[in-house]
């Protein structure tokens, strides 16, 4: 499984807590309300070099449609131009879930990374998912049995911040299925316990952190881990994700009134 930076930084944020079943929900849903705008900045670290390369932006709206009211959820994320010429990357994902249980109904993906560009499309069933799929070569429609009710990796991140972390204790592990791509896969999600963030203000954000494994990656190496730092407050935003690569690291620093720049290393 292929995918840029931007990818695997959805995956492993809207999946942290998938897993631990119902119960686990906080009794004050959803924390993200009927509006919501995060955005993000993408930093490049090498040695000496902490360069801003990109940025990212999650919405979340609450919407009606034939008088059912529903969520849609929107990422988009894109490489500054000045980056372009080394690695180009834009991608969105837009996905349209039940209000209440956030289950996808609608999906769609499409990404640039480099000089590619693929675009996918999922309409979800009560059993099963629609895939149709766009890419530089070839394109494809087929259906995948859903028997483990997966969600795809947006949804999932609305969801997971719903749940309730006080459950946890430190090196807990999670396991779930997602979808992306064309592909169901398992992952594993470690939770490290709480850890606090210090931003240029030195204003301290105290944080739960989780970590994972991401595997068959072109970019992450199977032995490293990518680590996510979500708030403990009740709004539970990911303040920071930080991904090593083969040659250096990638940090995704949330911007709280453009201010927010962690010191943790």
């Amino acid at each position: 499984m292929k995918s840029n930076i931007l990818i695997i930084i959805i995956v492993l944020l809207g999946s942290a807590l998938l897993g631990q079943g119902e119960n686990s929900f906080a009794n004050d849903r959803h924390r993200f309300g009927n509006h919501e705008k995060l955005d993000f900045e993408v930093y490049y670290n090498y040695g000496l070099i902490y360069t801003k390369v990109g940025n990212l932006v999650l919405k979340a709206d609450s919407i009606n449609k034939n008088n059912r009211q529903l969520y849609h959820f929107q990422s988009i994320s894109s490489s500054y131009t000045i980056w372009d010429k080394l690695y180009h990357v834009k991608s969105s994902y837009d996905v349209i879930s039940d209000f209440k249980d956030l289950k996808p109904i609608h999906y769609e993906q499409q990404t640039e990374f480099g000089k590619s560009f693929v675009d996918y499309r999922y309409s979800f069933d009560t059993d099963s998912v629609i895939i149709d799929y766009t890419g530089p070569d070839t394109s494809y429609s087929f259906t995948k049995a859903n028997t483990t009710k997966v969600f795809d990796a947006l949804s999932a991140l609305y969801l997971a911040r719903d749940y309730n972390f006080m459950s946890l204790q430190k090196g807990d592990s999670l396991s779930f299925d997602i979808l992306h791509s064309d592909q169901f896969f398992s992952q594993k999600i470690y939770y490290e316990g709480r850890e606090n963030l210090i931003d240029k203000n030195n204003e301290v954000h105290k944080c739960y952190l989780f970590s994972a494994y991401i595997k068959n990656n072109a970019i992450i190496s199977d032995s490293d881990k990518a680590y996510v730092w979500v708030s403990t407050d009740n709004n539970r935003i990911p303040l920071k994700i930080s991904v090593k690569i083969p040659i250096g690291r990638i940090d995704i620093i949330y911007l709280s009134n453009n201010t927010f720049i962690s010191s943790i290393n």
